[in-house]
């Protein structure tokens, strides 16, 4: 009874631990242990396995058993020894997992070779944790750490008062981390389980948070990667986990141990993506056996502090090794000297106290010293910093005493003894048990052993996937990162061939050797590597191109992040080996800037000296004081790539204009600053919006700015500042810039940037809706995420438009690789200060285009124009930056020359590059002691090795500046790329040196063909004079080497486990344990192909998927580019695959190939009727031409129709002249109207003893009158066997009426119905018994649509100005003429017969079943509605008015199948909606560029529309004025001078076109235009085009148009006119832009800048600005016009200069505001500016607007700008008008102008107008009634409110003299950088467009009635 009331008591004390702690008093020694005085006797088991466990149950590892013996003879110490250890090895299945039994018989155990010392363990009196642990001094590094892993398992760190759960710091095996302690009572059910136990047991179970350790254990490196550790420690990939279960006596009992197992489990992706895993798992059980009084155990002899329980990586550290000997001394010519090795000695007492690791007990420690005396001792011995140097380790050995040199540390004597050799890396001290060398292998022998055996196996590159050839480059690479300077030396003095040496084959295995090894040294990153490279560059081992590829590798390669490895690269750039090469030192500057940025993000605190800084921004200043622009470029890249921040104190200056830069230079800075944004993502934000904000900076800065604003994670406020700035800002540039960044940042959808993402949706609705297309500066940003994979990737792309070409500037494709956390870059890009001068540049480099007229003089003036730019790219995985000036350009043809002039005799090449991409590392102990280690490798090879001859005619070696027209290659090449990606999991025994490894390997190797090729490219036909080719390439290519079968492609994919000796040199996958994991049954296919053509290709493919799917996945590739080179072989399944394509030569046919392609047209035919005569006979020929024609149009609208295939050639061979020449003309004359014609012919001609070929020639001819085509196509295969003989004939006649361009209403009242007609021939011939299909379609316009187009609002707009004005031709009007033509429904008829052969049956089908299953969710399908013509088919397609949707039906012999309401893309339905006036091309063109695809000036009758789509209404005065006019300065070879004059007689308007060969006049006739060229009158028809001849060169065309207009193109000065008496349209070439000036503006794509004047200002008075271009007004000046914009380069000057210098122009900011504060010494031209009533007695009134014009020239078209999210109006959308604000602006300037007839002056007074420079409202200023109208601010509480309307001021020096209270609609803003902005736009007289605001407030203001002048 008493005995079962105590077991009640005790179990509810237990229970009651639950309850509420019990504290109970301190004992006299600390528990957790064995008690004192006893001897304790535990059995240890163990096992540590790898496997790829969801893969395969295949692990391999090391299992452990034998004897822990403890006793406890003092209260604070445990002494301890381990017996009768012994080890199995394993590699074998574990069907029920990694817990498996496994017995005995299948294990073969040996002994471990652990010594049987005594080891004394001191604990802390209170917690009870090992403090210290002494072990004999003979023990080596594994087996003190297998001790430390048996003594984890059994300790228990407790508290003074006892929990049931609680957290401590505590240090074991795996380190010093939070560890979680939970007591609970044991069941019954779990004590028979375990010996010695009672009801007093209690279970601990001890979880360990590795996230959260002190000790650094879990070392993590990536190279390729940024940021990777400090994420991947926190999480990512790798999951660490650490679990132990303890049964302990009960709290009264000591807590003593009896039993206690270990789970330790490391499980990752093994290429960090995979959805199967990787895992190591180690256990280790620990029971308690038996229990002894008698102490037998010895005190430990010749004692050596370990430090506590946590794994021990290194035993001492070697300070006084040198990595740099007396070999460097004299080898290099380096400045800088090197360390001398320091011999002095200390006490072992301090040595051991300095390199013995004790954690956070070090401070407790008795022999522990001071940092001071630490700092003193590293001084003594000639360390500048704490961090070690590289070295070796020549033991891991433990020395008790050192009392000389740390040469003469040696272990003592024993057998197992050997001096191996250990790869040390500074950041992760596991690495030197990944690679041990044998003590018999001297590792100079064993690197050149490698790179020998390297260089054999590329002589045979065929065999490298089976000798794994390219894992031997890694091993080179472990073995060499642990050797001196020296030893590379030796090595490389004996693999080193000269590079003269005429001795040594380029193909030889020596020089394959060199190169792996001068490959290996760069992939090392050591100290060593550093100063050998610079070495072999002075002793020319290497060339100066192949230093630059070495150099910069280094930075990503970088094994050491300490101060020593940046002073290494740094002294590089000074180095004057270095410095007698340009490209050399901006290569190694650039470097070193990568260098400092990767260690710089890893040391983080504190920084690292701002010395290095200084120097690179010194050398900066010394550029620039030079003018060396590429150096400028170089320094300022190098200081924005070091991504420190505290480069902008020094940049600042510069930014801030303070000292004069070149626009290119300031933005170029500011695009350097993308390293500091991303290191510093938020401290620069504010500093990037001041540059935005400021108007009178350049448009490139402030769109670099926004560029570098969306990197910076902005905030909504920021992003709300920058979409109302889209409202005010005048440069389409940034508002382009910021419209784009901020719609495409909307989109994200990936969860890293779900907070961008949600910050630009909330503000996107707030941007303007200025339409600008994509020539304009963009910023689109797209990402991809595969969050299973644990991938995401973003893309930027940035590029600053130009004001002088279509291209960019500046363009920037920016792809960053997130992989589990970690960050990638990929960067391309270039950037120009204008793209036009460099295209220009080049050009005059080569007088094939400076013949024409060029002079020396012209040449020599425009080469010194400042031409600036750099280009970035990626290539061999290193980012390289090449700076570029006009020096370069000049320098090209020099290159070419040298180039010619080296290989113009055959000679052979030898390329030769290995490279790795990334690597990845991960370290960690085992409970048990032992290493675990992760590797990642990813090498590549790039060769390319053969012969070649290059002649050209005219010689370039003798006329470099000639570009050939014929150019003869000869060319033996077999080009290689092969790479691998090798993850690998292993657990490493130190003692026997075994790696157990579980991974993946796979490996992409491809080669092209064995063939000698002999081309031709032949340009002009110069060798051929009777034809008429533009362009011609005709390659020979034969085989060579034909005795053996080649491999083209290997692939494979192996998941494998093994046991591996590190010692060894080989692969792993040579191993006698290498076992490949299979999941199921392979698969084989095995297929051939090319035997049709006498060719034979062999696959071999083997895989255990459960099905083949050949179609690659978006993420597969997504992934490839992210981590490895293997193209398509990447997938996230683990699995057995092998893919191998040969070339079986010797079954080959057919050995030679003949290509072919020629690109050829109809010049030599006359296209054109003869030169027109005043006598009007050639118009009696045109005359019977059109009858002959009309006859032919009457016999095809009478439904006569021709069923013979023009596409039906007289020759089918190969490269056909007379099959080209037949498509010309038959092309031609489909089309009935001379044309132009194009012919393209390719050709593949296999020859031998089964010839075969493959031809393919298509044929296009277009109308120069109207819209006709015509298309031919011919394919022709003739194989082997006759039934695979196919040809096809395909003739295509598209008909499109001439339709009106300069009248709304005519276009409505034509009619625009198009015709198609299709003639198809297929079958083994054409002519003989093919099949032959016709198809009828009939395009046109319906009823609907025409009612539609007449209610559109922009309709009534345009006709309003037709009825009222007069004008036709402005954009409105453009828009609508131009989508009055539009067809909206289509129908075909195809027809054909029984003989249509089966193969077109299955393509048309094919093409059915994909738009079927593309458009499954609108199709429905009758089977019973049957056609009753088998033959027949029939085909509609119906589009909506806005073609936003179609509708589809398809009738035939099978049924009927419709296609309900199925959306289109806005791009998809522009190219949809036929138009009679434009082809598909012309179309796409016109969606993407509406403004300027041609961009068009629009005179009408009483206004003109610029370039820029700048409008302005005006009453022409009867004067001649110039449109466009391009000056002797603005002239280049592309450009030449012109001179557009237009003299208005009445409302009559004739043009005068002045080049420099020849002058056009058109001049108004009743009849029809009168058109004179040279001043002879050209007669000319409606259907053909009249040619302008000038010295016998075709200058133009001209045609007649419907109602009485004509069509004038200009081919030469490449400008065209459509003239109807009273209005034209001019429409100029992209060449022109930014180099015109005139009333059509200057063509930079800001209409702010059209008011430029001869002499170089703005005038904003258009008035004076009309008068600037009447001709004879020879006296026009006015002081008061602009001089300086923000466009132009005036403003690089500083601003407080500008405004202190009275005679430096004003600002166009201050000009605006005195012309608003009457300050201005004149009136402005809005004081003077009146509607005009119909009679036009007043001037003229300005209107700027985005509307979308339309194309109305043929051949190509112009519009205005658009942007890729469009406003909804009740209109067409792919008409592409302008947004609503703008049309209500319109609008309200309409109606202004409708109500001036009323001719009050207070309406007159009342109109406002736009400023051109400001999408905002210009204020009216009523001088007479001293006022202004402007907006009005009021100040509330913190907030500021402004009028939503302008309200009436009164101006400066008046006041009020009468007022009244109104009620009005104010916005209020709360005070920050939005409302600053409009502020400041008020301030300058700008008025803020509010209408796009919500939430107005009412609020009561005081309106002047009256103002009088103050006094």
């Amino acid at each position: 009874m008493w005995y079962t009331l105590l077991c009640c008591l005790v179990v509810g004390g237990v229970a009651g631990v639950n309850q509420q702690p019990r504290v109970l008093p301190i004992p006299g020694y600390p528990r957790g242990w064995i008690p004192v005085q006893r001897r304790y006797t535990y059995n240890v088991e163990g096992r540590t396995l790898s496997a790829i466990h969801e893969v395969s149950n295949k692990f391999t590892g090391i299992f452990l058993r034998g004897q822990l013996i403890l006793e406890r003879p003092e209260p604070t110490l445990i002494r301890g020894q381990v017996r009768e250890a012994k080890y199995a090895q394993v590699n074998q299945d574990f069907s029920n997992g990694w817990k498996q039994n496994i017995p005995d018989s299948q294990l073969k155990w040996k002994d471990l070779p652990l010594r049987q010392d005594t080891f004394d363990a001191h604990i802390n009196d209170t917690s009870g944790e090992v403090e210290i642990l002494y072990v004999n001094s003979q023990l080596q590094l594994w087996e003190v750490n297998v001790i430390k892993g048996l003594l984890s398992q059994i300790q228990l760190t407790t508290q003074p008062s006892f929990k049931p759960v609680y957290r401590v710091k505590e240090s074991i095996i795996t380190g010093r981390c939070h560890t979680l302690y939970d007591f609970s009572p044991l069941l019954k059910t779990e004590m028979k389980l375990w010996n010695y136990l009672d009801n007093d047991n209690l279970q601990v179970t001890r979880t360990q948070n590795i996230s959260h350790c002190n000790s650094h254990l879990f070392h993590l490196k990536f190279s390729g990667f940024e940021h990777f550790t400090d994420r991947m420690n926190n999480g990512g990939f790798i999951s660490n986990n650490v679990v132990t279960r303890m049964v302990v006596d009960s709290v009264e009992n000591n807590l003593t141990v009896i039993a206690s197992n270990t789970v330790h489990k490391v499980i990752l992706s093994p290429e960090y993506y995979n959805t199967q895993h990787a895992m190591t798992v180690s256990f280790m059980n620990v029971t308690l056996e038996k229990k002894s009084n008698q102490l037998s155990l010895h005190p430990v002899s010749d004692p050596r502090n370990v430090g506590d329980l946590v794994y021990l990586e290194t035993l001492y550290e070697r300070h006084d090794q040198q990595y740099l000997d007396s070999s460097y001394a004299s080898a290099s010519s380096s400045s800088s000297s090197s360390r001398s090795r320091s011999s002095s000695s200390e006490s072992s007492e301090e040595t051991d106290s300095i390199n013995i690791r004790n954690r956070e007990n070090k401070q407790r420690s008795p022999r522990a010293i001071s940092q001071k005396k630490r700092m003193a001792l590293m001084q003594e011995l000639g360390l500048t910093t704490p961090l070690p140097y590289p070295r070796r380790l020549r033991s891991i050995s433990l020395s008790a005493e050192s009392s000389s040199s740390s040469s003469s540390r040696s272990s003592p004597e024993i057998s197992r003894e050997r001096n191996p050799r250990y790869i040390k890396d500074e950041e992760n001290t596991f690495l030197p048990l990944t690679h041990v060398l044998r003590s018999d292998v001297d590792p100079v022998k064993a690197v050149v052993q490698l790179a020998n055996d390297i260089g054999h196996d590329l002589i045979d590159p065929d065999s490298l996937p089976d000798k794994d050839t390219i894992t031997k480059f890694i091993i080179m690479v472990r073995v060499l990162r642990n050797l001196q300077l020296s030893e590379i030396l030796d090595i490389a003095q004996q693999l080193q061939v000269k590079l003269d040496s005429q001795m040594v084959r380029k193909d030889s295995p020596q020089w394959e050797a060199w190169k792996s090894f001068r490959d290996a040294v760069s992939q090392t990153g050591t100290h060593a590597a550093v100063h050998s490279i610079i070495i072999f560059l002075s002793r020319r081992y290497i060339s100066q191109s192949e230093a630059q590829d070495l150099f910069n590798v280094l930075p990503a390669a970088v094994q050491h992040h300490d101060m020593q490895y940046i002073n290494n690269m740094f002294d590089l750039i000074k180095d004057p080996v270095v410095q007698q090469d340009r490209h050399v030192n901006e290569t190694v500057v650039i470097a070193f800037s990568n260098a400092y940025r990767f260690i710089h993000a890893r040391l983080k605190r504190p920084y690292i000296s701002p010395y290095f800084i200084k120097y690179l921004f010194q050398e900066f200043e010394n550029a620039y004081r030079r003018q060396n622009t590429t150096q400028m470029q170089v320094y300022v890249h190098a200081l924005g790539n070091t991504g420190d921040v505290r480069i902008i104190p020094y940049l600042e200056p510069y930014l801030l204009r303070q000292i004069h830069l070149s626009a290119f230079q300031r933005a170029h800075m500011f695009k350097a600053l993308e390293r500091v944004v991303d290191a510093n993502p938020h401290l620069l934000t504010r500093f990037f919006l001041k540059f935005l904000l400021d108007q009178t900076d350049h448009p490139d800065v402030r769109v670099q700015a926004v560029f570098l604003l969306m990197r910076s994670d902005p905030s909504v406020a920021v992003l709300r500042t920058m979409a109302e700035l889209t409202h005010s800002e005048p440069v389409n540039q940034v508002v382009s810039a910021i419209q784009a960044a901020i719609r495409t940042a909307a989109r994200l959808r990936g969860t890293r940037f779900y907070n961008l993402a949600f910050k630009a949706q909330t503000v996107v609705n707030l941007l303007s809706d200025k339409n600008l297309d994509v020539s304009y500066s963009k910023n689109y940003m797209l990402d991809q995420e595969a969050r299973e994979y644990n991938l995401d990737f973003q893309l930027f792309y940035e590029q600053i438009g130009s004001q002088d070409n279509l291209l960019p500037k500046s363009a920037l494709l920016d792809i960053f690789s997130y992989v589990g956390g970690a960050k990638s870059d990929h960067q391309t890009g270039y950037t120009v200060s204008s793209i036009d001068k460099v295209l220009n540049d080049i050009q005059l480099q080569f007088k094939n285009f400076t013949q024409q007229g060029w002079t020396q003089q012209q040449m020599r003036d425009d080469l010194t124009k400042l031409v600036e730019g750099n280009i970035q790219y990626q290539v061999l995985g290193v980012q390289r930056f090449w700076p570029f000036d006009q020096d370069s350009i000049k320098s090209i043809p020099n290159v070419i020359q040298k180039f010619v002039k080296d290989y113009r005799e055959v000679k052979s090449f030898n390329l030769t590059k290995f490279f790795t991409t990334s690597t990845g590392i991960y370290g960690f102990p085992t409970v048990m002691g032992f290493p675990g280690v992760y590797t990642l490798h990813t090498p590549s090879l790039w060769k390319a090795d053969g012969e070649l001859k290059v002649t050209t005619v005219p010689d370039l070696e003798q006329n470099p500046h000639y570009l050939p027209g014929i150019v003869d290659v000869q060319l033996r090449v077999r080009p290689l790329y092969a790479a691998k990606l090798q993850s690998k999991l292993s657990v490493i025994t130190p003692f026997n040196d075994m790696r157990y490894t579980a991974g993946v390997n796979r490996h992409f190797h491809s080669r092209s063909l064995p063939v000698k090729i002999h081309a031709e490219m032949n340009y002009n036909n110069m060798n051929d004079d009777k034809n008429n080719n533009l362009y011609a390439i005709r390659a020979n290519v034969k085989q060579y080497d034909s005795d053996k079968d080649h491999r083209v492609l290997y692939m494979s994919s192996i998941p494998f486990t093994t046991i591996h000796d590190i010692r060894s040199l080989n692969p792993d996958s040579k191993d006698d344990d290498f076992q490949i994991l299979h999941v199921r049954p392979m698969k084989k296919y095995n297929r051939d192909y090319g035997q049709d053509v006498g060719q034979a290709v062999k696959l071999q493919y083997e895989t255990e998927d459960d099905y083949v799917d050949l179609k690659l996945s978006n993420k597969n590739m997504w992934l490839s580019n992210a981590l490895s080179p293997l193209p398509g072989w990447m997938t996230s399944q683990i699995i057995y695959r092998k893919l191998d394509v040969t070339y079986a030569t010797r079954q080959c046919t057919n050995n030679v190939i003949e290509l072919s392609a020629v690109l050829a047209n109809d010049q030599q035919n006359n296209q054109y009727p003869n030169t027109q005569n005043d006598d009007g006979h050639s118009a009696r020929k045109h005359k019977a031409r059109r009858t002959r024609s009309a006859r032919k149009d009457d016999r095809q609208s009478s439904g006569e129709r021709s069923d013979s295939n023009p596409a039906i050639p007289s020759d089918t061979k190969p490269d056909s002249d007379a099959r080209r020449q037949q498509y010309l003309r038959a092309a031609r004359e489909q089309v009935r109207n001379n044309a132009s014609s194009y012919v393209l012919d390719l050709g593949v001609n296999f020859k031998g003893q089964n010839p075969a070929y493959i031809v393919f020639t298509g044929a296009y001819a277009k109308s120069l009158v109207n819209g006709n085509s015509n298309h031919l196509v011919f394919y022709n295969q003739q194989f082997l066997k006759p039934e695979d003989n196919k040809q096809v004939c395909l003739s295509a006649n598209i008909m499109k009426p001439q339709m009106p361009l300069n009248n709304y209403d005519d276009a409505l009242q034509s009619d625009p119905t198009s015709q198609v007609r299709m003639i198809l021939n297929a079958g083994n011939k054409c002519q003989e018994g093919s099949g032959q299909a016709t198809v009828d379609g009939k395009l046109q316009r319906t009823k609907e649509y025409e009612k539609f187009i007449k209610d559109w609002a922009l309709a009534r707009e345009c006709q309003n100005d037709m009825d009222k004005y007069r004008n036709y031709l402005l954009r409105d009007c453009q828009n609508v003429t131009y989508r009055a033509d539009d067809l909206k429904d289509y129908t075909f008829r195809a027809i054909y017969d029984n003989k249509l052969p089966d193969f077109v049956k299955e393509r048309l089908y094919q093409a059915y079943a994909l738009l079927r299953n593309r458009l499954h969710r609108h199709v429905s399908e009758d089977p019973f509605k049957i056609k009753a013509n088998s033959g027949q088919l029939d085909l509609s397609v119906q589009l909506n008015n806005v073609s936003k949707v179609f509708n589809l039906t398809l009738e035939s012999a099978l049924g009927e199948s419709r296609f309900i309401n199925v959306p289109v893309h806005d791009w998809a339905g522009n190219m949809l909606s036929v138009n009679p006036r434009t082809s598909i091309a012309e179309r796409l063109a016109q969606y993407e560029l509406p403004l300027y695809n041609n961009p068009t000036c629009a005179l009408d009758n009483s206004a003109i529309n610029t370039f820029d789509n700048l409008t302005i209404y005006n009453r022409f005065e009867n004067k001649e004025y110039t449109l466009m006019q391009v000056k002797d300065q603005d002239t280049t070879l592309r450009v030449r001078k012109i001179d557009v004059r237009m003299k208005v007689q009445d409302s009559n308007k004739d043009v005068k076109i002045i080049t420099e060969k020849a002058t056009v006049q058109l001049k108004h006739n009743n009849d029809k235009p009168d058109v004179y060229f040279q001043d002879r009158k050209i007669s000319y028809t409606n259907n053909e085009a009249t040619p302008l001849m000038a010295n016998d060169h075709l200058f133009g065309y001209v045609y007649g148009l419907p109602k009485k207009s004509v069509m004038v193109v200009l081919s030469q000065p490449n400008v065209a006119f459509v003239y109807e008496n009273q209005r034209f349209l001019l429409q100029a070439s992209n060449i022109y832009r930014n180099k015109t000036r005139g009333l059509c503006g200057n063509m930079d794509g800001e209409e702010i800048t059209d008011l430029l004047t001869p002499n170089e200002c703005y005038e904003l008075d258009y008035k004076k600005f009309f008068e600037a271009y009447t001709n004879g007004n020879q006296h026009y000046m006015d002081k008061t016009c602009i001089r300086y914009f923000p466009i132009d380069d005036m403003n690089y000057f500083p601003k407080q200069q500008r405004q202190r210098n009275p005679a430096y122009p004003s600002d166009l900011s201050d000009v605006l505001s005195k012309s608003i504060s009457g300050t201005s010494s004149q009136t402005s031209s809005a004081s003077s500016m009146k509607i005009s009533k119909p009679s036009f007695s007043l001037n003229f009134v300005i209107h700027s607007s985005h509307s979308h014009s339309i194309p109305i020239l043929i051949p190509s078209h112009s519009s205005s700008s658009q942007s890729h999210s469009r406003p909804k109006h009740s209109r067409p959308e792919q008409s592409r008008s302008s947004s609503s604000a703008s049309r209500s602006r319109h609008s309200a300037s309409r109606a202004s102008r409708a109500s001036s007839q009323n001719s009050d002056s207070e309406s007159r007074e009342r109109t406002t107008t736009q400023n051109p420079m400001d999408n905002s409202i210009r204020p009216n200023i009523h001088r007479k009634q001293n006022m202004v109208v402007i907006t009005r601010v009021v100040r509330r509480d913190t907030d500021v409110c402004f009028s939503a309307e302008p309200l009436k001021t009164c101006i400066d020096n008046s006041r009020a003299a009468d007022t009244r209270i109104q009620q009005q609609q104010f916005i209020c803003l709360p005070d920050s950088p939005a409302s600053e902005h409009y502020l400041k736009l008020i301030k300058k007289g700008i008025n803020p467009d509010f209408t796009r605001k919500k939430n107005f407030v009412q609020l009561e203001v005081k309106i002047p009635t009256k103002c009088i002048k103050s006094h």
